[in-house]
């Protein structure tokens, strides 16, 4: 089926814009048509005059920014030939529309989940044409020698696809950089990568065979087995439904105990959140710090951490999701505590990109703040999306973007254009 759209007008801009903000800032089962109405300066009553329901809402905000962000790219593909310059102008004209709508792109990435099954297969279906026109520029980069063939065209798609959504968590209008400015960045780090000296990174290694799974060996205590239950559970709903959408109830119902008695492990829905959460973070910064502590070489530093860090996100898969989509849920002491230990854990990245670019390991002329922020961009959407049953194991898919943040997706003997320094 195709998206369904209607005809934009100021007053319906307006609405969607802010359904979309208020969806960004507080999650799409938290806001209420009641507050989308009250921000709007509106009764209920007069919202449901405009709209029939706040899904209706959600299903305009995908389908409408989906649809402007195809006829952008198919306008601005429009005549050019080469891959090279397909590459750039989808890069551009992409990073433009994302920002200009911004909480409306990413109400679409992030809450797609709020709707229906058919409805979410019509925004699916768009975003699959879009992503097969990124797709087919890189394939035909691959077959023309303009871009690495040892990466499978389908991870190069991701990563610029990873790249792309990510911007939309961080990227305010504060930032040093202009949306034109972040296209050219993204453009050279994309094609050439990071490291001063492509050729030393080498790429992916074939790997062994998967080793036996690791059997528990009940050396945990049952109270310490009973606590991971609850969080990993309670991390699977909070994923797949939103903290405000799942009850103690479901969860008590999911691990076969009466809800009383979950409450003799957890003081509530709110500390099961905080728990999956700073879990999670403490996890990937001890992961991060153990892979990189005791290695020398700074490229190799930074190859470890690519690795560490996109492995611990799949390994914890469903807490870092729950995380990233419901962590805005909590308030006060918790919410500070999971700030500080996010916060803790991107300093770690910092200071290790930092110390390989004082080293010469890195180019100097890439800001190390937008560095770390693109390596994020790079890599975490990948907790959204990856599937431990695909083909590859999460060191794995650490070890191919690694190579694809260092060096790059274009062929080995490709040139680059020269950037001005700053930091």
């Amino acid at each position: 089926m195709a998206l369904t759209t209607r005809t934009s007008s100021p007053h319906r801009s307006r609405l969607l814009a802010t359904s979309a903000e208020l969806f960004w800032t507080h999650g799409y089962r938290a806001t209420t048509t009641r507050r989308i109405a009250s921000t709007l300066g509106l009764q209920q009553a007069t919202l449901y005059h405009h709209v029939a329901s706040k899904e209706d809402l959600l299903y305009e905000i995908c389908a409408s920014s989906l649809a402007q962000l195809l006829r952008a790219s198919e306008a601005a593909l429009s005549g050019l030939t080469t891959p090279r310059e397909r590459l750039e102008a989808l890069i551009r004209t992409t990073i433009r529309e994302l920002l200009a709508n911004q909480r409306e792109h990413a109400t679409m990435i992030f809450e797609l989940r709020g709707l229906s099954t058919p409805r979410q297969d019509d925004v699916l279906g768009a975003l699959d044409r879009y992503r097969q026109l990124m797709r087919g520029i890189l394939t035909d980069g691959q077959q023309r020698g303009d871009l690495r063939t040892d990466l499978d065209a389908k991870y190069l798609e991701q990563g610029l696809f990873n790249l792309f959504t990510w911007i939309l968590v961080w990227y305010g209008p504060a930032e040093d950089l202009s949306p034109d400015a972040l296209s050219d960045l993204v453009i050279d780090l994309f094609l050439h990568g990071a490291a001063t000296d492509r050729r030393r990174v080498a790429p992916p290694a074939a790997w062994p065979p998967d080793a036996p799974a690791v059997i528990d060996d009940g050396s945990k205590s049952e109270a310490v087995r009973t606590a991971q239950r609850i969080f990993t559970v309670a991390a699977q709903l909070f994923r797949a439904r939103g903290y405000d959408a799942t009850t103690a109830r479901e969860i008590a119902a999911v691990l076969g105990i009466q809800k009383a008695s979950l409450y003799h492990h957890t003081r509530g829905k709110a500390h099961l959140l905080h728990q999956v959460c700073t879990m999670a973070l403490r996890q990937i910064r001890k992961d991060v710090l153990a892979a990189t502590e005791h290695v020398r070489d700074p490229l190799e530093r930074v190859r470890q951490l690519v690795i560490a860090h996109v492995t611990s996100l799949l390994q914890h898969q469903d807490q870092h999701a729950a995380s990233l989509l419901e962590a805005r849920a909590l308030s006060g002491e918790q919410a500070t505590d999971v700030a500080l230990l996010r916060e803790a854990h991107e300093s770690t990245v910092r200071h290790v990109l930092d110390l390989a670019q004082q080293a010469g390991a890195l180019r100097p002329e890439l800001p190390t703040r937008y560095l770390g922020l693109l390596l994020f961009s790079l890599t975490n959407r990948t907790m959204l999306w990856y599937r431990p049953n695909g083909p590859l194991r999460p060191a794995q898919l650490g070890e191919l973007f690694a190579v694809l943040f260092l060096a790059g997706a274009a062929a080995p003997d490709a040139t680059r254009q020269p950037r001005a320094a700053g930091r």
